[in-house]
């Protein structure tokens, strides 16, 4: 519903398991970012778990969660001033 006013740089890493946040929830997300011409990326961590990126949460994947802060320090590497 907001996605018109948004003008930052948008990036969504998704669990591929989350009953919270299905596919077709991800593609209504992708669509109105394109349509609001959003610079967004919408990743999907396939085999990874809601919560995957947390240390001490029972489905906590190391590799997962690397590539994940990896690419969020790079985005605010290239984004923030």
């Amino acid at each position: 519903r907001k996605a018109a006013s948004t003008k930052a740089r948008v990036y969504v890493g998704t669990s591929g398991v989350d009953r919270s946040f299905p596919p077709e929830q991800s593609a209504r997300l992708a669509e109105a970012l394109r349509v609001a011409e959003v610079d967004h990326v919408i990743e999907n961590y396939a085999g990874m778990a809601h919560g995957w990126c947390v240390p001490d949460h029972s489905v906590f994947n190391a590799a997962g969660a690397e590539r994940h802060w990896k690419r969020l320090t790079t985005l605010f590497a290239e984004t923030l001033i």
